[in-house]
């Protein structure tokens, strides 16, 4: 493998942080592919009241969604956020039957020192109505919370949490919990605890939990998944005493199938027959004759057992049609009708309390970005890759034209993508990451084939980033994250080279996520582990880099991509700091943006960011972010940037000047006036619309233009001062020059 040759100056600029250039300003343009109304990108859980409707919680866009008897989307409520009434990552619903009043469990890890957990309390239409808890271990206090339950009648709130149950009065206060060795300095096994108590250890035994993961309640039982031991318990809940479990050769000496046991009990085993499980998730209890439905998410069904936890029925299938699921979650009964948050796809489905297929909703539209990885834009406009395998394409505007990807790619298709690429033809370029190769379609995304293979040798890959095209044709493969380097190839995946390897000395790559290339056909890689950007000719000799970890300006925090636009300035998605920084084409900081002004504050707001992964620049200069965990793009347009020439004397006749954009999009228009002896002069007016790069000459007319030519031929003094101003939705920028004009002749 090659290492990358090293220019003295680009060894210099990998030692410091490039000083700081002019500044610039950026203003949000647009919001392209995210969700509303009652669509799910992530539903992680879900509850069912007694009027029939439904409560989904929707962790990657910090919201409850309600919808009515009939599956109608009601209303939402939350939005990313730490204050009253506002999520951070909502993990878990519990919702009293009777009133609708819900209880959403809240994780904050924005702090990596302190996590910041809660439970908030809201009203049947999304009113605020209240928090208790704190992340800790004593009484009242929670772990990551995985499960709540509101106990018919008593409106009492059961937690799962922390390998232990904790049962709350329907305003946080603490009552009761149970696991092994919740009292302080008690016997070893399975305890219940009223007061100074702490949290539990993980066990096998009965009584004992082993990372529960969700938690239903009758008028007189609990039931508990256990995902570490693969079964499910049932408790008093008055008490917190152990009754009985089910799964998979839980009984000592027993057969290894699925079965019941009351006492001496051990860990199950992972499986697939009846009262077996495989990452039991969530689960419900039909209050009426007591039922229990289990999400047996890996096994991909939904398993119907008795209040005895004997097997009676299941229903459901690995897959995307009705009545099938994709990492199903989340599961709750009430009335005879059986939800299920069926997360990997996304979307909600119900059935039968027999488990019939009946209705499926919260499906998000075909542009709705379901946690989108990679993000480019080009002639044919813009792209993103998602969870869902595939490719959806929009307009510049942000309209949704089509998609496609695992449903016409090449064989082997179906993988999850990540980069994308553009080149110069239109033709798409698409990262198949877990197939180690490049799949490539023309920009209405007809496959046109594919490239690469598992390895370390040329031209093949181990788990590939990004992939970007050089204003030739040329295709650069960031295959950075097991072998560190980038690797180069013909248009149509001809092997032609390679650079790089894995390190952190100048040249090398750890972690390295993005790629790019500017209009020289330099190459940019975003360095991510190593905190950096380093720059290359296509060739691969380094020719410079700059940044080192931190979160001031021109510090990075796994910088996820990079983007250059038409007059080599440098966008870099910060995605550890939440922020996108700007950079002169020698590293020189030159601006930044994200919540409040790109501090690294997490946001879902307009113009805020949560780890955005990518960035692009179209050819008018906007800037594009991919939001990856608000599950959309925002559009952006920096200041405008100009410079005016002018050859300082000129005949009147054939008067010219030059205009570039440096920042943009720039729409420009350029006047003057002056005096030729005592005549005013006064140009007209010229427009041009111009992308960041771009430039254009303008041919200028002055009104009264033979009389001033004939004062000129006389020898009249003339001077005239050329003014231009570019403008878009970011602000305003001005030029000007003075110039002398000489008297008409040849």
């Amino acid at each position: 493998m090659r290492i990358a040759r090293l220019t003295a100056a680009a060894v210099a600029l990998l030692l410091a942080i490039a000083p700081a250039g002019a500044r610039a300003e950026f203003k949000l343009v647009d919001e392209i592919g995210a969700a509303s109304g009652g669509e799910l990108v992530t539903p992680i859980d879900v509850e069912r009241d007694n009027a029939g409707n439904t409560y989904a919680v929707d962790a990657l866009t910090a919201r409850v969604v309600k919808y009515d008897a009939a599956n109608n989307f009601v209303t939402s409520w939350g939005g990313r956020g730490s204050g009253p009434g506002q999520f951070s990552t909502p993990f878990a619903i519990g919702v009293n039957e009777a009133t609708g009043e819900s209880y959403v469990a809240d994780l904050d890890e924005s702090n990596p020192v302190a996590l910041g957990v809660r439970i908030e309390r809201f009203d049947a239409n999304g009113t605020f109505l209240g928090q208790f808890g704190s992340f800790g271990t004593a009484a009242g206090q929670f772990g990551v919370i995985q499960g709540i339950a509101v106990q018919p009648g008593t409106g009492d709130v059961f937690v799962a949490e922390s390998n232990r149950v904790q049962r709350l009065n329907s305003t946080g206060g603490f009552e009761l919990m149970w696991g092994k060795d919740v009292v302080p300095g008690g016997a070893t096994g399975p305890e219940t605890c009223a007061a100074a108590c702490k949290e539990g250890e993980p066990g096998d035994a009965a009584g004992e939990l082993r990372g529960p993961a969700g938690i239903a309640v009758t008028g007189a039982s609990v039931y508990v998944t256990e995902d570490g031991n693969s079964r499910v318990s049932r408790f008093n809940a008055a008490t917190g005493a152990f009754q009985i479990m089910a799964g998979a050769d839980v009984q000592p000496g027993g057969a290894m199938v699925g079965e019941t046991c009351v006492a001496a009990c051990q860990a199950g085993l992972r499986g697939t027959g009846p009262s077996e499980f495989d990452e039991p998730r969530g689960i419900d209890v039909n209050n009426a004759f007591g039922f229990v439905f289990v999400v047996d998410a890996d096994n991909h069904r939904v398993q119907r057992l008795s209040g005895g936890l004997g097997y009676v029925s299941e229903f459901g299938a690995e897959g995307t049609g009705d009545g099938q699921f994709v990492a199903p979650r989340g599961v709750t009964e009430n009335q005879g009708t059986v939800i299920v948050a069926d997360g990997g796809l996304p979307r909600l489905q119900s059935f039968t309390g027999l488990g019939a297929f009946q209705d499926r909703f919260g499906d998000p539209q075909p542009g709705t970005m379901v946690l989108p990885f990679g993000l480019a834009v080009g002639p044919g406009g813009v792209y993103v890759t998602d969870r869902l395998d595939r490719v959806l394409r929009y307009d510049n505007a942000g309209g949704f034209i089509s998609r496609f990807g695992s449903t016409n790619a090449p064989p082997g298709g179906g993988a999850p993508l990540a980069g994308i690429g553009i080149g110069p033809d239109g033709n798409v370029y698409v990262v198949d990451q877990s197939n180690d190769r490049v799949a490539w379609f023309d920009s209405a995304g007809n496959a046109l084939g594919a490239f690469g293979s598992s390895g370390a040798g040329d031209g093949q890959f181990d788990f590939p980033a990004d992939v970007a095209v050089g204003p030739d044709g040329t295709v650069f493969v960031l295959d950075g994250a097991i072998n560190g380097r980038v690797q180069r190839f013909s248009p149509i995946g001809d092997f032609q080279g390679t650079w790089g390897a894995p390190g952190d000395a100048p040249g090398q790559f750890n972690g390295a996520r993005g790629i790019a290339t500017d209009s020289k056909g330099s190459v940019y890689v975003a360095d991510s582990s190593n905190d950096r950007v380093q720059k290359f000719d296509p060739q691969g000799t380094l020719l410079a880099g700059w940044g080192t970890t931190g979160s001031g300006d021109g510090e990075f925090d796994s910088p996820g991509d990079l983007a250059i636009d038409g007059a080599g300035n440098v966008y870099v998605a910060d995605s550890g700091n939440n922020r996108v920084q700007r950079f002169e084409a020698d590293g020189k900081f030159s601006g930044r943006f994200g919540a409040n002004g790109g501090d690294g504050t997490i946001g879902a707001g307009p113009g805020e960011f949560n780890q955005p992964s990518s960035v692009a620049v179209d050819a008018d200069g906007y800037i594009y972010v991919l939001d990856t965990f608000n599950s959309r793009v925002q559009k952006f347009a920096a200041t405008p940037e100009l410079k005016l020439k002018a050859k300082k004397r000129q005949k009147l006749k054939r008067l010219k000047v030059k205009v570039t954009c440096q920042s943009g999009p720039c729409n420009v228009r350029v006047t003057g006036k002056g005096k030729v002896g005592d005549l005013k002069l006064k140009l007209m007016a010229k427009r041009a619309q111009l992308g960041a790069g771009e430039r254009t000459k303008l041919k200028l007319k002055a009104k009264r233009a033979g009389k001033a030519r004939a004062l000129l031929a006389g020898g009249a003094q003339a001077k005239l001062t050329v003014k231009a101003t570019a403008t878009n939705e970011a602000g305003k920028a001005k030029a000007k020059r003075k110039l002398k004009l000489r008297a008409p002749g040849p």
